[in-house]
């Protein structure tokens, strides 16, 4: 589901996890309740679109986390 207040972040209900995607230009931030959900997505998401695991956050934007 594609939020209205914001056109690039999307959330994803599936049971009790929540993944919630920032998406911008050709980044993504994916943010998930746990790992199960996180690895879920991403094998789903890769199976449709390449896509490179960077790993854990460390900077988007521009700003270090």
């Amino acid at each position: 589901m594609q939020l209205f207040s914001d056109q690039c972040v999307y959330i994803r209900h599936i049971r009790n996890n929540v993944v919630i995607i920032g998406v911008h230009v050709d980044d993504m931030l994916i943010l998930a309740s746990d790992d199960e959900a996180m690895a879920e997505f991403k094998k789903e998401f890769g199976q449709k679109f390449d896509i490179s695991d960077l790993g854990k956050l460390k900077q988007i934007v521009g700003f270090e986390v």
